[in-house]
């Protein structure tokens, strides 16, 4: 992901264009995988999303020529610890029937990579792993982040990864 370009894109859409399309295109992937580490649902990850280009629509104003896509991970972010404080009130609207309808971001929750990211993995491993290798982010951009120390964070990943292959290893000899 060229960050250059997508930050283009941002300005371009804080001055007026119409570019929310091409930036979700270039983004969608990365916020998914991020978010679905949250929220742990591919129902309430697509709802997150979906809030979050709405979220980046209306407040373009705010923001300054940077990492753009930090700034969209920051609201995804935010709405996806939102979603989990308000989860305990609201009932669960499963979307499974109506697929076709609402789409899929490009992970499948069903991948062998996908559950063992989010089950053999916790919470900041696995938010670790996507925005490593999904985003690109360096390890001192990722303990800026999340704020975790960077050392941990190479650590973490380290193990992450080894967590995965073991996790990757045993499906396949089933």
């Amino acid at each position: 992901m060229n960050n250059r370009r997508l930050n283009k894109m941002m300005l371009d859409l804080k001055f007026g264009e119409n570019v929310l399309a091409d930036i979700y295109s270039e983004t969608r992937k990365v916020v998914y995988a991020f978010v679905l580490t949250y929220v742990q649902r591919k129902e309430d990850a697509e709802d997150v999303m979906q809030e979050t280009y709405i979220r980046v629509q209306s407040g373009i104003a705010s923001y300054n020529e940077g990492n753009a896509l930090a700034w969209i991970l920051q609201i995804a972010k935010n709405l996806a610890i939102n979603l989990r404080y308000k989860a305990k009130r609201e009932v669960a609207v499963d979307y499974s029937e109506n697929e076709a309808l609402f789409g899929s971001y490009g992970l499948s929750e069903d991948s062998v990579a996908t559950k063992a990211l989010l089950t053999k993995l916790d919470r900041d491993r696995s938010r670790i792993v996507v925005l490593h290798l999904l985003a690109g982010y360096k390890f001192r951009e990722i303990s800026t982040m999340l704020d975790i120390p960077q050392s941990t964070v190479r650590w973490m990943y380290g193990e992450a990864l080894k967590t995965l292959k073991d996790a990757l290893e045993k499906e396949e000899q089933i």
